[in-house]
């Protein structure tokens, strides 16, 4: 050798004595030798607490955990924080009769504390109370009880630090108990009970354990086993039973695996033969002759029961085409995209036994809209050779050409006289209203056609409309039903007309103007 540390790792053997035995030397001097250092494994002797569950009330941060007070080495430890109040709890897994406790104390060791046992981890004994310890180890003899959990309950440390143990050895010896078996007994049905086919049977049961607990309870027809419950309260329905006599039993295991099976009770299903009741069904929505713009999204809705059975599905019908089947409550279909045209709909609702039933119709309208009233009327252009009457289209809207004196301004300047644009424009023209969003309802007014001489715009409108007329007029308002919504205002020549009360939709105005009695349509947006 020339080195001089000589670090011998990965050495086996025992030994109490170790010797460095030195035969030649490797200088003309002796030996020196600045430390001599032995490391090993100091096993604890075979105790009931070794590698069992522990926990604590605190552990100092770092790698001094629980764990190591039960890991069967003396090199380890657990350590606490920096406060009196601590314990340490070892789970034996069994009740022992335990006649000895050993705590190896680190230096921060216990002043004052107790060994308790428990059978249950909730219940506490004391086995032995320690006052006034100065000593590193305490070896507890002579102990007496029976526990299953081990505690040090520590109330004063005996150092500035916390409490830290390098091991806490519990010894004893296993205490062997007779398992009871659990009792049960069915709590229903009652004996010698009887039901219809199909039956519907609430089979329901008390178990419990005096020395344990009880982990589940079978249910069973003679041998046969319905159903499993690991939880009270036990109980189980059995469902579509057919005719027939039965013999009902339930059997608790508990968590030793020992078994109890209660007396039987017999139930007996009668064979009952049943004319089906056709369900009953009724449409909730849409409302009869209700009406609505196309394209249309109509929501149909109904009723449907069954008093002696269940409904598996409501068909809707447009006349005799299906349009959609619903198989659960509440019974609804939104039908999108419903082009004009006047529609019957229907629901058929089909019980668990096959019978339908058709409810009654309800007939429905949808309106065609007239997008664009202005495709087949010319774009205003300046100087175009208007006339009296002529129509064009600016902006979105319809004009017609005044009668004559004011004709002849509608060829001026646009700058002027362009329609809806020019500064002096109305002297020229009367606004016709828009050219989209019309419904094409048989009492609306073809406003690319229409001399009469009273106008409305906007149209559509939001809260206000304007009635173009030379003269006040008397003007009423009518929903798409028929019913007057607006009664009889008198409006100021070219006044406005306040529409604020009204919901969205088609609307027909009636204007009594110097005798003459005009209907437009309007839509309230």
């Amino acid at each position: 050798n020339t080195s001089l540390t000589n670090d011998h790792t990965g050495l086996t053997g025992t030994a109490r004595y170790v010797r460095m035995n030195g035969t030649a030397r490797g200088t003309a001097f002796g030996y020196s030798v600045y430390e001599l250092e032995v490391y090993g494994i100091i096993p604890v002797p075979s105790n009931l607490a070794t590698g069992k569950p522990v926990t604590v009330t605190s552990s100092e941060a770092g790698a001094n955990v629980a764990a190591n007070a039960v890991d069967g080495q003396y090199e380890t430890r657990w350590s606490s924080l920096y406060t009196d109040a601590q314990s340490l709890t070892v789970d034996l897994g069994n009740t022992y009769a335990v006649n000895r406790v050993k705590i190896s104390w680190e230096a921060a060791y216990g002043k004052d504390y107790t060994v308790q046992y428990s059978t249950d981890g909730s219940n506490w004994s004391t086995a032995k109370t320690v006052s006034g310890n100065t000593n590193l180890t305490n070896d507890h003899t002579g102990l007496t009880g029976t526990a299953r959990y081990v505690r040090m309950n520590a109330t004063a440390r005996g150092t500035a630090y916390g409490y830290s143990i390098y091991e806490l050895e519990v010894y004893g010896t296993l205490v062997t108990t007779v398992n009871q078996a659990p009792v049960v007994s069915l709590t229903s049905p009652a004996n010698n009970a009887t039901s219809n086919a199909p039956a519907s049977v609430t089979i329901s049961a008390n178990a419990s354990d005096s020395d344990g607990s009880v982990t589940k309870v079978d249910f069973y027809n003679g041998s046969t086993l319905l159903n499993s419950d690991n939880t009270a309260p036990y109980t189980f329905t059995w469902t579509n039973v057919a005719a027939g006599t039965y013999s009902l039993t339930a059997r608790a295991t508990d968590n030793s695996g020992a078994g109890t099976t209660s007396s039987a009770v017999s139930i007996t299903v009668n064979a009952v033969v049943v004319v089906n009741q056709a369900p009953v069904v009724s449409l909730t929505s849409p409302a009869n002759n209700a009406t609505s713009n196309a394209p249309a999204s109509v929501t149909i809705s109904a009723n449907a029961s069954d008093s002696d059975g269940s409904i598996t599905k409501v068909d809707f019908y447009n006349g005799s085409t299906l349009l959609n089947s619903d198989n659960t409550a509440p019974y609804t279909f939104t039908w999108t995209n419903v082009s004009a045209g006047t529609y019957s709909l229907t629901a058929r609702a089909t019980d668990n036994s096959g019978a339908g039933t058709t409810s009654s119709a309800v007939s429905i309208t949808v309106n065609a809209v007239v997008l664009n009233s202005c495709s087949s009327i010319a774009q205003y252009t300046e100087n175009g050779g208007y006339t009296a009457g002529s129509k064009v289209k600016n902006n979105g809207r319809q004009y017609e050409c005044k009668p004559y004196p004011y004709s002849g301004w509608c060829n001026g300047a646009a700058w002027a006289y362009g329609p809806g644009v020019g500064s002096y424009w109305s002297d020229a023209w009367l606004d016709k209203g828009s050219c989209t969003a019309r419904s094409g309802s048989s009492t609306s007014v073809d406003m690319s056609t229409t001399t009469e001489s009273v106008s409305v715009s906007p149209n559509p409108a939001s809260d206000f409309i304007t009635i173009n007329a030379s003269e006040s007029s008397s003007v009423s308002v009518f929903n798409a039903q028929g019913m007057e919504v607006i009664s009889e205002i008198e409006v100021a020549p070219n006044g406005n007309l306040n529409l604020i009360v009204l919901t969205s939709g088609i609307y027909y105005i009636r204007v009594n103007t110097a005798g003459s009695l005009i209907t437009k349509t309007i839509v309230k947006l």
